[in-house]
């Protein structure tokens, strides 16, 4: 968004497509609301494109290890959220919205979600705050990848419940 902003196109091809798109969402409330709602589901997606632009440097291993769930979380999170995204615009009819539908077709999508989900277990999601987070970071990942962190979980499960 930012680069558009400060740099928009000067191809009349590609200003006319966003016009096209910007006159079906302005005659279409419903549809509006719904790319809307859809769109909405993607907070904090800007974190995994600054990550292909950027390398990390963690110094602190545990902090690398909370930081990376948390990336690998919120990677989870978007792409359980595709399959709203592809159903709203399904039903566009503009070429701008067709490109953008088919670019969320790619079969490498499902293939990272099927690796994650490996690790992964499937209700874990992003949390806003600090306890919430770190809760989900600890439960995030399956029983049996770790032993260790098995153990861990049994044990704070054990001195909540008391």
């Amino acid at each position: 968004l930012r680069a558009n902003i400060m740099q928009p196109p000067t191809s009349q091809e590609i200003i006319d497509s966003r016009l096209l798109s910007v006159t079906e969402l302005s005659q279409s409330p419903a549809l509006l609301h719904s790319l809307q709602t859809a769109v909405s589901k993607f907070e904090d997606v800007e974190q995994l494109l600054w990550l292909c632009v950027q390398v990390p440097n963690f110094r602190d291993e545990q902090k690398a290890s909370e930081i990376q769930t948390n990336y690998v979380l919120l990677l989870k999170t978007s792409l359980d959220s595709l399959p709203v995204l592809k159903e709203t615009l399904q039903s566009t009819q503009t070429p701008y919205f067709h490109k953008v539908l088919k670019d969320l077709d790619d079969e490498r999508f499902a293939v990272i979600q099927t690796t994650i989900l490996e690790v992964i277990n499937d209700d874990a999601r992003t949390k806003k705050g600090y306890s919430a987070s770190q809760f989900q970071r600890c439960f995030a990942i399956k029983t049996g990848i770790n032993g260790l962190l098995d153990m861990a979980r049994s044990s704070y499960s054990d001195l909540v419940s008391t």
